[in-house]
């Protein structure tokens, strides 16, 4: 490793290349961390930072050289940063206005709108995901007047900040009319005494009569919820549930995380201010502190009351049904439903006739094994594996984005508490149509290749010769259940499948 660009990186990146061409010194070239290796010893030089570029005078993003197309995306999304920072920077818990920085910053509406335009007509696309940490008023009000008049025919999505003055019922109906379709607001908790811990400068009815604005217009609104702020207690956090549930039809989608603590936020800087005691530094590549609260759940209940909520919310909003990857694990891939001007309620709508209609879903005599299915031989139950792994054990031992801290000896106490898993062979399927990953026994992989083999059900069926009825249930019960999970399809021109037998 030769040295590392921190931050910002347009106008340092240059600089160096240009300081390397010429051979020049590495200790101009401003925001860079590289080695000495002059002296007797190598040692760390951190130098100054560079001062950052004007971003309404940065060029027009170049995304020629990326493969586009190999993305993980059925259609191009493009990214374009509308602004760096946070114009608000007062959140007790955030990092953004530090880490974007330095410094907030913004393009001119104008720049934006010209932008985009190009962009869309180079790359073939209409769909944008404006990165900003949150959109402000002023920006809320001139872009949409641009894009309208350029005719930009657009999609976008963007994170944004609660403005009531700017997301009233005609403001979010120009947002609409400019190409917006998916919102994603701070509401973090229904509490107030943590919004003002927070110093969030919203109340809980405030973001609600945005999100109900933005609803009407056709607007996909999304929360970010957080759960095990310093104090909070479990009811509180029920209430926050509560209100999320109450609200679902104009809240779309929750983002949920655990509280975290890091060098950059005030609760690091202030401890005391939020009852929080520090109790170890991070290794070099860990975001997060671990810490103790003197009062309100610990970090182990906050990460159950994690589990708690999210399992309320997969059973309260229609777009956490299912576990298909295309809906609900990539946050562009519902936009671009959204982007073909598919109304939020109609989506909603088709998520819950999907799982209806799955439910129902049993055997028939031409179903089929399901187009490009696969298969991976695994030596443990995966399905246990994940559960264990979510447990908040676990995620003390291995964290993650959502909830993870790492804390010192937990791997001990999770081989006490949680136990090791006991071999078992079993097969994780893909089907790809569906997008899913459905464990099965060895036996279901047979059933599967057998019928591929076969044809058909109906074929396999006939190739056993004479079933007693108690056989044929269940040969049709362990069908209608691949069926259910996607493994078996029926052709498009089937007539409506066969309930499942009582006994499924």
């Amino acid at each position: 490793l030769d040295s590392i660009i921190f931050h910002e990186g347009e106008g340092p990146l240059l600089e160096l290349c240009r300081t390397l061409e010429r051979g020049g010194e590495l200790a101009d070239v401003g925001s860079l961390a590289w080695i000495d290796r002059d002296g007797d010893e190598q040692r760390a030089v951190f130098n100054m930072a560079m001062h950052p570029v004007r971003l309404d005078e940065a060029p027009l993003p170049d995304f020629d050289d990326l493969p586009l197309e190999r993305y993980f995306s059925p259609e191009v999304v493009i990214p374009y940063d509308v602004n760096r920072g946070c114009y608000y920077g007062e959140c007790t818990f955030c990092t953004l206005p530090t880490v974007i920085g330095p410094g907030y910053r913004t393009r001119k509406a104008q720049t934006i709108a010209a932008h985009v335009v190009a962009l869309s007509r180079r790359h073939g696309t209409r769909h944008f995901n404006f990165i900003t940490d949150c959109m402000p008023p002023g920006m809320l009000e001139e872009l949409p007047v641009e894009l309208i008049a350029r005719d930009a025919d657009i999609r976008w999505w963007a994170d944004a900040r609660v403005e009531p003055r700017a997301y009233t019922a005609e403001g979010a109906q120009r947002l609409y009319d400019s190409g917006c379709r998916k919102l994603l607001f701070g509401f973090e908790t229904a509490t107030p005494r943590l919004l003002k811990m927070m110093q969030k400068g919203q109340t809980t009815r405030a973001v609600l009569e945005v999100a109900e604005n933005c609803a009407q217009a056709g607007i996909s609104v999304t929360f970010y919820a957080m759960v095990g702020f310093p104090s909070e207690t479990l009811e509180e956090a029920r209430d926050t549930l509560r209100v999320l549930t109450e609200n679902a039809g104009v809240v779309r989608e929750v983002s949920l995380q655990t509280f975290h603590i890091d060098e950059v936020a005030r609760t690091y800087h202030d401890p005391e201010q939020f009852g929080l005691h520090i109790l170890d530094a991070p290794g070099d590549l860990s975001l997060y502190h671990d810490y103790e609260s003197d009062v309100g759940m610990t970090q182990t209940e906050a990460a159950e009351a994690f589990e708690e909520m999210m399992s309320a919310l997969r059973a309260a909003l229609p777009l956490f049904s299912g576990d298909n990857l295309l809906f609900f694990m990539q946050k562009s891939h519902y936009f671009l439903h959204l982007a073909r001007d598919r109304h939020p309620d109609e989506f909603e709508r088709s998520c819950r006739q999907r799982e209806e209609r799955r439910s129902q879903l049993g055997a028939q005599d031409d179903l089929r094994a399901a187009r490009g299915l696969s298969f991976a031989q695994l030596d443990f139950p995966y399905a246990e594996c994940v559960r264990r792994l979510g447990h908040p054990l676990a995620r003390a031992v291995r964290p993650d984005f959502l909830t993870g801290r790492y804390v010192e000896g937990a791997a001990e106490r999770a081989d006490a508490e949680l136990g090791g898993l006991t071999a078992r062979a079993s097969v994780l399927a893909y089907a790809p149509e569906r997008a899913e990953f459905v464990e099965l026994t060895p036996d279901g992989q047979r059933v599967l290749e057998e019928v591929a083999r076969a044809g058909d059900w109906s074929s396999l069926l006939d190739s056993f010769g004479a079933l007693d009825e108690e056989a044929r249930a269940q040969l049709d019960d362990f069908a209608a259940k691949l069926h259910r999970l996607g493994c078996l399809t029926a052709p498009a021109h089937s007539p409506s499948p066969l309930l499942a037998s009582p006994t499924a």
